[in-house]
């Protein structure tokens, strides 16, 4: 389904367009995590700053599982980076001797630094991601005409708007979502979260089996409550 427009004006439509194509290669989108906070040198916690290449998130974690024998779910990170692109991001590991992964490097993804905290790196622990772009084809003109727009963002800002893979690959992620909160237990922070995961998944199946239910309030409330683990 496309996406939904949302008014159909660019910020920067005053001001002349640059051609160009992104994304060709792996190497066109780098992205670097900008920590909220610096490892402090001392704790039970390494902290990995990894670079990967070609890899999502989660498969840079398996790879770095089986490379130093440890399950996957025992590796912290902050947050999600895209496979398409080189990516910078950290990664933190109980009980590992940083000086066992200085400099590692297996298929996608390389240790560029390894130092101890006090605590597991959790998600949304960063201050946000930093983009750098590789347009190529680019005609005459291109570079002041890219500054006139980083110019118009600057003064304007960007909304803060998403895209449908925001939903999940059903396009229900926010509905499903309601359902685990339609139960009074939702919001217990020491609830695991295989349990809140396992609703979702049932949530669904119900879904399926009765098409539009998601999108009935009163059912789906009842359903989570009848579901509730």
């Amino acid at each position: 389904a496309p996406e939904r427009n949302l008014g159909g004006m660019y910020l920067t439509g005053d001001v002349p367009g640059v051609e160009g194509r992104t994304r060709e290669r792996i190497e066109d989108l780098v992205v670097e995590e900008i920590p909220v906070y610096e490892p402090a040198g001392v704790g039970e916690h390494c902290y990995l700053t990894v670079q990967k290449v070609g890899l999502s998130t989660h498969e840079a974690i398996r790879r770095l599982a089986r490379e130093i024998h440890v399950r996957p779910e025992a590796i912290g990170y902050a947050g999600m980076k895209d496979a398409k692109a080189v990516a910078r991001q950290t990664f933190s590991i109980q009980g590992l001797d940083p000086h066992r992964v200085e400099g590692l490097a297996i298929s996608g993804l390389t240790v560029l630094a390894a130092r101890l905290h006090r605590n597991k790196l959790r998600i949304g622990h960063l201050a946000g991601n930093r983009f750098l772009i590789r347009l190529r084809g680019t005609g005459p003109g291109a570079e002041e005409r890219c500054r006139l727009v980083l110019d118009a963002l600057t003064t304007k800002g960007l909304p803060n708007l998403f895209g449908r893979q925001r939903f999940g690959s059903k396009g229900d992620g926010h509905l499903a979502g309601r359902a685990v909160h339609a139960q009074p237990s939702a919001l217990d922070p020491q609830r695991p979260r295989a349990q809140y995961l396992d609703l979702v998944h049932r949530v669904r199946a119900e879904q399926h089996r009765r098409p539009g239910l998601l999108e009935r309030h009163d059912a789906l409330v009842g359903l989570a409550r009848e579901r509730a683990v």
